[in-house]
């Protein structure tokens, strides 16, 4: 398929008449400059999780306009808007798409790899995306490989270490080592877990913080190499996990303790405005325990890689989980930092700053991780607050 890179180059007459209808009136989103031959865009919020795809190809029988629309991750068939057209007319229409989804709330995002061009060829996350569209401000080139013992990443003398294998449980991950830890607590691990996450672009290692109460050679017993789940939609994983929690038959739970909020699932919450952080460094505090390694190319994918069953009575799968750290992640920048037998921790690089907001990511905590609320402080009115301005987060499943 041919994309002709020179688009957005130099103008010709037509092209600035082009340019100038397609300048956005007054108050309305503006296109990234760089706009390029391909967009993709994704809207998270409420009951939705949806994404609109745009292309713009030349070819020689004339320019044509793709779309491609859907819940995130379910692509279906590309389709023509406008086909054979002259270069001003498609760029009008490419731009025409763009400018109404910025306006319905879309933002742009990176091109994902599993979204297959209109040709077939596929697009890598390493593509010419603005970093700050990225879904991770923690993204590796590639998957890295575990040391042996002792060893060192660049900058990096690491201490005596041992590797940890998946239990086997039919999945997919097999006899190989998941996890790489230090055989004791490291005095100084919140320095070697900053050292090791500013390596982990090139090296592929994310590190975290293993919590040592119950002896790290107990850890591999909530590894476990079960199948992947099959459903990875946050919204759809969040209503379902809320529904078991809150709304089953023989649950008898008070309606005071999830107020404001009724039995059904209010929705995902909306992505924290703002700029993202460049790291989550300082927000990573006051953890003790061994540093732990795990190959993975974004740290949201940590628990499905190392098969981890903290929450065994809930039934959650380490891929489910996976996918809600992915999205938030990209909604809140928060990042697994922490790990234990039934406790995770995240660092937020962007928590709520209202409380409206902490609200409504309360209710995907308690939906994730009833526990929190449940043996916390008993209630969503009363957790929502302490999210405010917090920059970690912590879970634990009993």
């Amino acid at each position: 398929m041919a994309f002709v890179r020179r688009l957005f180059g130099g103008r010709s007459e037509d092209d600035e008449s082009a340019a100038r209808d397609t300048e956005p009136e007054s108050g309305r989103p503006e296109r990234p400059a760089d706009l390029g031959p391909r967009t993709y865009l994704e809207f998270v919020g409420g009951s939705a999780a949806k994404f609109y795809a745009a292309v713009l190809d030349g070819t020689p029988d004339g320019w044509r306009v793709y779309f491609n629309f859907g819940r995130i991750g379910f692509p279906r068939d590309w389709a023509l808007k406008i086909d054979r057209a002259d270069q001003p007319k498609a760029r009008r229409t490419y731009a025409d798409l763009i400018d109404e989804k910025l306006r319905k709330g879309y933002e742009v995002r990176p091109w994902p790899p599993s979204l297959a061009l209109p040709g077939g060829e596929r697009v890598t996350e390493a593509s010419d995306a603005p970093r700050a569209a990225s879904r991770s401000i923690y993204v590796a080139a590639e998957v890295g490989r575990l040391p042996w013992g002792p060893g060192s990443i660049p900058s990096i003398e690491l201490p005596p270490g041992m590797l940890l294998s998946a239990e086997e449980a039919s999945g997919p991950r097999g006899p190989a080592p998941v996890m790489w830890v230090t055989e004791r607590p490291v005095r100084n691990v919140v320095e070697l877990w900053k050292g090791a996450a500013r390596a982990f672009p090139e090296r592929g290692l994310w590190p975290v913080v293993v919590e040592p109460t119950h002896g790290i050679h107990r850890m591999h017993e909530v590894l476990m190499d079960i199948p992947r789940s099959t459903g990875a939609d946050p919204f759809q994983l969040l209503r379902r996990w809320w529904h078991s929690n809150v709304a089953g038959e023989d649950d008898e739970v008070d309606d005071d303790a999830i107020r404001p909020f009724g039995r059904a699932f209010p929705g995902l919450a909306s992505r924290t405005p703002g700029e993202r952080p460049e790291t989550i460094e300082k927000h990573v505090r006051d953890l003790d325990g061994h540093l732990g390694l795990v190959p993975v190319e974004r740290p949201a994918k940590v628990l499905d890689a190392i098969g981890w069953m903290g929450p065994a009575n809930y039934d959650l799968n380490p891929a489910e989980q996976s996918a809600i750290l992915d999205t938030w992640e990209d909604r809140f920048d928060a990042y697994l930092v922490g790990l234990g037998f039934d406790t995770i921790v995240l660092a937020v690089g962007r928590p709520p700053t209202d409380l409206a907001s902490a609200t409504a990511i309360a209710a995907e905590h308690m939906a994730f991780c009833p526990d929190i609320v449940w043996q916390g402080v008993g209630s969503i009115r009363e957790y929502a607050p302490m999210l405010v301005g917090t920059h970690q987060w912590h879970f634990w499943w009993d």
